[in-house]
């Protein structure tokens, strides 16, 4: 019994006494109490074509009612400031909540080649006018995950699906140089529902594919917002860089209320955290 005691002694001893191993700090959990929060910044350089259609006749003859963003406006590319925010359950009975900032400005000058209304004012052909467009995009999203392959820490592919509610505030200003005239469009929608859909794949475990659609549409009006961006992480998938480009294509048009068909176009690149 003594030796058996003994030998017991000994063996805890040896467990015990790691002084000669290095020290291996433990592995810190990617969730505490069952989420994790993400946060990222984009930075969009965008350039914006289409067309503005006023409603109504023509208030000066003659004069055009539809507007070219490009051509007749000489809006220029420009560079925006984007950030999200994601709160993702471990649980999958809840549902991840996103959040995202998008803001849209564009400004430029142009001497028109045609007469032109914008609201309510005319402006005739020949005239230097200052154009500014301007836009911001909240969306709030509910989204769950019902796709995902691979190891926990590292999946490889992962499927959202989810629902967007996005507030949109927007304006078009539109000025002629030397007189006291400026034409106002606003093109504020409070709350549109939108679909979304993301689909992640990281072939190899540090770099992949970021894909995101939101949409909706009556079948004659339409909002499509696509975006893609290659991603690549760093600190145990703690912190990743990515680079793609982002597409919006609005076609909104009313009988006797005007209508909107303009297309965005950026190249984006993001840094984001996860904590």
């Amino acid at each position: 019994m003594a030796v058996l005691l003994g030998v017991v002694v000994a063996h805890s001893a040896a467990l015990g006494d790691r002084r000669n191993y290095p020290y291996v700090a433990p592995a810190k959990p990617l969730a505490h109490k069952g989420f994790t929060v993400s946060v990222w910044t984009t930075t969009y350089y965008q350039a914006v074509t289409g067309d503005i259609i006023e409603a109504g006749a023509a208030v000066e003859e003659p004069e055009d009612t539809v507007t070219d963003l490009k051509d007749d406006l000489g809006l220029e590319r420009e560079l925006a400031l984007g950030i999200g925010v994601l709160v993702a359950h471990q649980s999958p009975w809840w549902p991840d909540v996103r959040f995202d900032y998008y803001p849209v400005e564009f400004v430029g000058q142009h001497v028109l080649s045609k007469n032109l209304r914008i609201g309510d004012m005319s402006f005739r052909a020949g005239q230097l006018v200052k154009s500014r467009f301007e836009a911001v995009m909240l969306d709030s999203t509910l989204l769950y995950t019902p796709l995902r392959l691979g190891q926990k820490r590292s999946p490889w592919l992962i499927l959202e699906l989810g629902a967007t509610i996005r507030h949109t505030e927007a304006g078009l200003n539109v000025r002629g140089t030397g007189i006291w005239r400026v034409g106002s469009e606003r093109y504020d929608v409070p709350f549109l529902p939108m679909g979304f859909l993301a689909l992640d794949v990281f072939p190899f475990r540090y770099f992949g594919l970021r894909t995101e659609a939101r949409a909706i549409t009556d079948g004659t009006n339409q909002w499509l917002d696509l975006a893609a961006d290659f991603r690549s992480w760093y600190m145990k998938k703690s912190v990743w860089i990515g680079l793609g480009a982002r597409l919006q294509k609005l076609d909104v048009t009313q009988a006797g209320e005007g209508g909107l068909d303009a297309t965005i176009l950026a190249g984006q690149g993001s840094l984001g955290i996860r904590f």
